[in-house]
This record gives structure tokens, sequence and C-alpha cells, in this order.
């Protein structure tokens, strides 16, 4: 049977640590991308309100420099961390369970949509959907087709045009009539709100319970107390974030939810570039000894 030296074993551990910190890092960097993102748009993009939870952003009809869709970026942003955290190995079998937990939670998250059903709101995306579909038609009539194609298309721009209008005025109509401040009505709006649960408060737990498991492997009283203390907050803080956003929402103070949510997910991105960073304070295994174990890898 053939034998591993100790070179090729410190160079796999080597490895296995670099290919950890990646992980983490892109955890956190893709988070802050899609955060970035979505504030850019929040301001300077081509949205026609300020929506009040960053799940909302599933149910927006534009695009982000003109070519992204922002329900794509929503979608795509979470499903990619929902398939990290799955993928992740935890130091313990416990953390790895939570962590698929918070994953599944997260994925549920991007796959099943809040409700959106307040009639101002709807109508506003209703005129943004108008829009992109004149767009649509104006592109077909514009193109080299038989001319009863292109009157065809013709006539349906000028339709969805007048249609255009009626929405604009339905918007003002509308006015500030029809705000919901309740629970949610379907199955999909339940599992949303459900799964941001599970998902803020595994992270939480995992924060509270398990960062701390790998601490041992640090030989500085000083740096573990620092980071215990760091994780310490961050779980504290992630376990508030939905609590919060739940009181604020049913007491009608909607407008600060997005802001709880953005937040919540600013913690995120500080846990696991804390976990990032720490990997570069431990201590590593001389060569031939064996290290810890990670069942279910």
């Amino acid at each position: 049977m053939k034998t591993t030296n100790a070179q090729d074993m410190d160079s796999l551990i080597v490895h296995m640590v670099v290919t950890y910190k990646s992980l983490r890092r892109l955890l956190a960097a893709v988070a802050l991308i899609f955060l970035a993102l979505l504030l850019a748009y929040r301001y300077w993009g081509d949205d026609t309100m300020m929506r009040y939870s960053i799940s909302a952003y599933y149910h927006n009809q534009g695009q982000l420099f003109g070519f992204v869709p922002v329900r794509d970026l929503f979608v795509g942003a979470f499903s990619s961390i929902a398939l990290m955290l799955y993928a992740y190995k935890g130091y313990t079998w416990h953390e790895s369970q939570l962590l698929n937990v918070a994953g599944i939670a997260l994925l549920v998250v991007a796959t099943c949509p809040m409700e959106w059903t307040d009639a101002p709101e709807v109508a506003k995306d209703l005129v943004q959907l108008m829009d992109q579909n004149r767009n649509r038609a104006e592109l077909i009539a514009n193109a080299q087709i038989p001319d009863p194609a292109k009157d065809r298309a013709q006539k349906l721009q000028s339709t969805i045009s007048k249609s255009e209008h009626e929405a604009q005025a339905l918007v003002t109509d509308v006015g500030n009539a029809g705000t919901q401040d309740g629970l949610p009505q379907t199955v999909t709006g339940w599992a949303h709100y459900a799964g941001a649960f599970v998902f803020f408060l595994g992270i939480a737990w995992v924060c509270w319970f398990h960062a701390d498991d790998t601490l041992k492997l640090i030989d500085d009283p000083t740096r573990e107390a620092r980071y215990q203390y760091l994780y310490r907050v961050t779980s504290i803080l992630m376990a508030l974030v939905p609590v919060l956003a739940t009181v604020l929402y049913l007491c009608g103070l909607r407008s600060t939810v997005f802001w709880v949510e953005f937040a919540g997910v600013g913690v995120f991105i500080l846990y696991w570039s804390i976990k990032s960073h720490e990997l570069s304070d431990v201590q590593l295994p001389p060569s031939g000894v064996a290290t810890p174990s990670i069942k279910g890898v």
C-alpha cells in the first residue's frame, strides 16, 4: 500500500484550509455584491417605488443597468448563498446540519415569493410592466417582418400605450389605499416568512454555539476571547433581525423593515468575514499529526 509522506500531507492540509477560506470569503462576497447592486438599483434604477422589504424586489419588473432583471438578481444571489451553505461542512456534525437547514430555508425564501397584494404597489408595478411590453411591441414592429405582421405589431403597440396611460391613471386613483399589514394569506407567503425565520435563527444558532468550536486551534488567549465576543454579538444581531422586522411590519412601520433586513444581511457578511480571518490565526498541526475528522464528509 502506498504511503503518504509528511510533505504531501502538509500540502493537502494547506489546500483544504485555502479552500475553506475561499468558500467563506465567497459567501460574504456574494452577499456584499448583492447588497451593493440592490442599493444602487433602489436609488438610481428605474423602480417605481421604495420597496419596504428586500423580498419585495422579487416582484420588481425592472432591470439593473438595463439588462439584469432585478428578480433574477434576488433569486440568483439567495440561491447561490443557499447552495454554498449546504455544500459547506462545519467543524462538527451538528454545525453541518444547522448550515444545511439554513441553506434549505434560504432556498425556500428565494423560490417562494412574499405576497404582493397592496393595490398601490401592484398598480405601480403594472405601469412598469406595461412600459416593458410596449418596448417589446415596438421592437417587433421595427423588425424585418411581413407587412401584415408589422401592422398588427403597431396596433398592439398603440393598444399597450393606451393601457399604460390607464395604468398610470390607476396609480393616481388608488393613491395610498389598500395597504395590508397582516398575516400571509397563501401557502407560499407563509413558507417565505417561515424560511426567513429559520435562516436567520439557524445562522444565529451556529454563531452562538458552534462558531467558537475552532477557537481552541488558536494559540493566543486574547485573540480567542476577541473572536468569541464577536461571534456572540453576531449571533444576537442575527436572532434579532426576523423578530424586529416582524414587529415593525405588524406595527405599520413598514418603511424601516428594508433597513432591518439590509442590516441582517450585513451581519451575515460580517460573520463569514470573521470566520475567514480566523483561519489566518489557526495553528495548524505539525506534520504527521491527524486533523480532527468531520462527520458526514
